[in-house]
């Protein structure tokens, strides 16, 4: 492994390591790229095509990462952006359409969120629009049969633009000759300073699944706050989404091609049981997910496209300039 891994790491600075801001990186058995520009700093791994570390210039960092993430092939880091597809969270509580495009057996049911996070995408490219932007690809391409749990031709593409925003489009592309059915999510970890003083607007009366309370439907009244471990499903938030922090709004997100959003935050309990999670770390994370679930899933024809898009800017950065 490590020999590929070196001739693979040789090859992208090859291509990419005279790019202004680019570094090729290896972390334990990943790699990963770095980029820096005037306006912000980005990581995105190869395994995944993952993004764990975003930050704007002169603001505080919007994406949180667990230190303790064991950067293992084959293990998606607990933190980032991981890209869930073609299926979200376990795999009975999807639809029946989106069930019967997965092939699968009882003895092997298909573990959570889907298979391409654990998955080697390749670079395509990376674009330095100008000083402030910069633009990475990555596609991995699924021929017909080649997955045993996705037998149809598919490409799969992720574009993430590094600037004073950043923004994240997940694209499915269907070259088969079958219609499929697929969830999905930019399963999104934001950092908060402090999740006893983290609130959310943009979902007053939406309804929503509450998953820890046998996926019964309910709606919400008013800012959602925390006090408890949180694992809600969200039909119809609107736009943008607003993260605040002791009334102060730190983090907007806006999505285009989802009706769905999920809000997760593990608490004490659980936290104490994830992998690559420190037990405090619930403290100072939130995600709030980018998603087509349930009734919003994916029914995409054939030779079509979906396009899933996340805008993350800082709320702060925005009051900056306003003032």
């Amino acid at each position: 492994m490590a020999v590929d891994t070196g001739q693979q790491m040789q090859q992208l600075y090859q291509r990419f390591g005279e790019l202004p801001g680019v570094v090729i990186e290896l972390h334990k058995e990943l790699l990963a790229v770095h980029i820096q520009n005037d306006a912000a700093t980005a990581t995105v791994f190869l395994q995944g095509a993952q993004l764990s570390q975003y930050q704007a210039k002169g603001q505080p960092a919007s994406i949180w990462c667990s230190d303790s993430c064991d950067y293992k092939a084959g293990s998606p880091l607990r933190g980032g952006i991981p890209i869930c597809w073609p299926w979200f969270g376990d795999f009975d509580r999807n639809p029946k359409t989106v069930q019967a495009s997965v092939p699968h057996t009882q003895d092997h049911v298909p573990s959570a969120h889907g298979f391409v996070r654990n998955q080697d995408w390749l670079l395509e490219d990376i674009k330095t629009i100008d000083d402030h932007c910069s633009v990475l690809t990555l596609s991995l391409v699924l021929a017909a049969g080649e997955h045993p749990y996705w037998p149809h031709a598919t490409r799969l593409e992720a574009e993430f633009t590094i600037s004073t925003e950043l923004t994240v489009a997940f694209t499915v592309h269907n070259l088969s000759e079958q219609t499929v059915h697929f969830t999905n999510a930019l399963h999104t970890y934001l950092s908060v300073g402090d999740i006893h003083h983290t609130q959310v607007s943009g979902l007053d009366d939406c309804r929503y699944l509450d998953c820890l309370d046998d996926w019964q439907a309910h709606q919400q009244k008013g800012d959602l706050r925390f006090n408890g471990e949180t694992d809600r499903i969200y039909d119809g938030a609107a736009d943008p989404i607003v993260i605040s922090q002791k009334e102060k709004p730190i983090i907007e997100i806006h999505s285009t091609g989802s009706r769905s959003t999920v809000v997760w935050n593990p608490w004490i309990d659980k936290a104490e049981r994830l992998s690559q999670f420190d037990s405090q770390d619930y403290l100072s994370m939130l995600c709030v997910e980018t998603a087509n679930i349930g009734d919003d899933a994916v029914e995409l024809a054939p030779q079509q496209s979906h396009k899933l898009v996340l805008n993350i800017n800082n709320a702060l950065a925005i009051q900056d300039k306003d003032t």
